[in-house]
């Protein structure tokens, strides 16, 4: 039972990092839209950042991103 417990906290944490560096990439990635010049150079840099903060904030980032965000207007991009 125990292990259940954990492997369903650990598989909630993972999806909810994936859902929130989707949105936040995609965020990034159509913000630079408007200056194509940066956008290149801009989104290896973007899939880093929107990675770690995924990772280490799991469902606190998928909140923060989801508002900062505006919703996820510009979807979900995952690359």
């Amino acid at each position: 039972m125990t292990y259940l417990v954990i492997a369903l906290i650990i598989a909630s944490w993972l999806l909810c990092s994936v859902i929130a560096y989707a949105g936040t990439f995609a965020y990034y990635q159509g913000f630079y839209v408007a200056y194509p010049e940066f956008n290149k150079d801009q989104e290896e840099i973007n899939k880093g950042f929107c990675a770690i903060v995924g990772l280490l904030g799991g469902p606190i980032a998928l909140l923060v991103s989801f508002f900062y965000t505006g919703g996820y207007k510009y979807g979900l991009r995952f690359w």
